[in-house]
This record gives C-alpha cells, structure tokens and sequence, in this order.
C-alpha cells in the first residue's frame, strides 16, 4: 500500500530535489491532492451510496443564525419557518424548504404527533461528483426540470405521494429535492438493547450462519458498505423499501499521512505523475515546460488506460432479470481460426 508521505518522497527524489530547496514537502503534497482528485473525476473509478432517509421533518431553530448558540451535545435538527400545511401560503418562497415541522425533538415525532410532515429536500454527500443512478422503493427515479415540474405539478413542493423523480437545478449545488414529498417513513430496522456499542448479531438481517462466536461482523450479506468511511465498522443497516438512495461517483479522500491511498498502488502512480508535471509547470525556479508535458502525457495516458479497464469491465457484465441466475446453454458453434485460409509469413 502507498502512503501520501512515501510519494511524496518519491516525487522530490524523481525532481532532485530531496533537500527541499526548491519544492516542499507541503506544496508536493498539495500537487498529489489535486492529481489524486482529478484521477477519481476523471476517470470516475470511486462508487459509492448513500441513503436520504425518507423520515420525518424535526425543526428547532427558525433562523441560520441560532444554530450558533447551540450547546455542545445538543442535536441539531432542521431550520423551520411554519407549523401547518395551511400555513403555506402565507410564507415567503423561500421558507417551504424548511417546513412544515410541528415538533421540535425526534422522539416527539414518533409519539405525539397525528399529522406527519416528511423532508422532501436533502444534502447530497460532500465527496458526490456524478449521480449515477438514483432509486425509491427498488424502483428507478429520473432527474428533473424545476421547470417541468412546475408546468405540471404547480404545487409539487407540497404533494405528497410516493417519489417519482428529483430536481438539483434550483434549491442550489449539492441540494437533492425529492418529488414528490414522502408520505411516509421509510422502512427501518428496530434496534433492540443495548443500544450503545456496535452491532453484534445481525440474525434479524441476514439469514446467513455467522461462524464463530468471537469478534464482531465485518459484512453483512445482501447490506450495502453504507458509510462516511469505507474503514471502521458497519453501524446501522439501511433497508431499500420506501427509501431514496443514491449511488454516485464519488471524489477522492482527503489524503493523509495515516492512510493509504483508496487506488491498486500501479494506480498511484499516475498521481505521482499529475504531482511531477505540476511541480515542473510553475513558474520559478526548476520550471521545465517541456519535461512537465512529458509528465502531463504519462497521467493522461494513465486516465485514458483506467477508462478504458472501466469501461470494459462494464461492456462484460452480466445483467439478468430476477432473482437467480439463468441456466447456461448449450456451447458456441465451432469456428475457423482468425488465420485460417490466409497466407501467414
């Protein structure tokens, strides 16, 4: 495995520059960042997932300025602006993205309250480049034109139904809005005691034979890696019934000296590459434009080879309809060799 502070070396070894006289160990690091980002964008060789739990819309505070004066341990929820759907019409535009909410704490909403108000707008994750596909209830949903779906569902920032699509074109970047609103929350797992501590007989999820009775579980068939980090160990299961779920490509990790890079190490090279060509680009001393092309054909190069292994991994895939796996036929008729007939030297 490769480490940020190993290729770093590396770079100032390959510029000799080892004494740091001309480039920094920082400034090198900085060039491994933006080539690794780059790498993950370009070629998209990161997926993820992630869930946007249909659940219900819990506020508790009703300007972005309050939050500030929360106490340390104290949930932040949602920012609400009115307590009622009838109230809708007497807010401002803007304002029917943080309501309605009519209880203030999780726990209230799951005991006191008859009618049920859903979050319809979400964050999407920091680390998202490119939805791939987005899915409610197993079923596929498609993106949206804010414009469209006013022409035909004027007020489909406040129906509520079961989700057909998305919009992100208007409640700004990193915004996923739900159409329509969910009409109810999405299907969970009941956690019983201890509610502390991690997970330790997922008997309710899988029915596969857990081998051993020391240590934790580590994966969970049929459970998707859901999680910030792909290290550490897996904490809530999510269900795909009744809930919206994003799989994307994501950006690379912010690198560090105590991880490893997320890439095969005949990959981590390419960023070597990315860091060398920019190192020799700058402007001052040990610029070499005509080095730093050679450098920036290498990554290029590199980029273009993980498409290509990408891409055919995906033209090869099989894909079946149903739950198992269809029967293999009978063998492929015989064939001539390429060559056959043809004169060969």
């Amino acid at each position: 495995m490769k480490f940020l502070s190993s290729v770093a070396s590396d770079v100032l070894k390959r510029l000799g520059d080892t004494s740091e006289k001309i480039w920094s160990t920082t400034e090198v690091r900085n060039y491994l960042q933006e080539g690794y980002d780059q790498l993950a964008m370009q070629s998209l060789c990161f997926w993820s997932q992630a869930y946007l739990d249909d659940k219900l819309t819990t506020g508790n505070f009703t300007s972005d300025f309050e939050s500030d004066w929360f106490d340390g341990g104290d949930v932040r929820y949602r920012r609400f602006a009115y307590t009622c759907l009838l109230d809708a019409d007497w807010v401002a535009e803007g304002d029917l993205d943080y309501g309605p909410t009519n209880h203030t704490a999780g726990w209230e909403g799951l005991t006191y309250i008859t009618e049920a108000y859903y979050v319809a707008l979400e964050d999407l994750p920091d680390d998202l480049y490119e939805i791939e596909r987005s899915t409610w209830n197993y079923a596929r949903i498609e993106p949206l034109r804010s414009v469209e779906l006013e022409l035909n569902d004027s007020r489909y920032q406040l129906n509520n139904g079961e989700v057909l699509g998305y919009a992100q074109d208007k409640d700004g970047l990193g915004k996923f809005r739900k159409w329509r609103i969910p009409s109810a929350a999405a299907d969970t797992y009941m956690i019983t005691d201890p509610c502390r501590g991690i997970l330790r007989n997922p008997s309710d999820i899988s029915t596969e034979t857990v081998h051993g009775s020391w240590g934790i579980p580590r994966r969970i068939p049929t459970q998707p890696a859901v999680a910030e980090t792909w290290w550490g160990l897996p904490r809530r299961p999510f269900k795909d019934g009744h809930n919206t779920k994003v799989e994307y490509f994501s950006r690379g990790k912010t690198l560090n000296t105590d991880q490893p890079f997320d890439l095969p190490d005949r990959y981590v090279k390419y960023v070597r590459h990315y860091a060398l060509w920019k190192a020799l680009e700058r402007n001052g001393p040990g610029q070499d434009i005509k080095l730093g092309q050679h450098w920036k054909g290498r990554f290029d190069d590199g980029v273009a080879r993980m498409i290509r292994r990408r891409q055919s991994l995906t033209s090869n895939r099989q894909r079946v309809l149903g739950d198992t796996l269809l029967p293999f036929g009978p063998p492929p008729r015989p064939k001539y060799p390429w060559n056959y007939g043809q004169v060969v030297r």
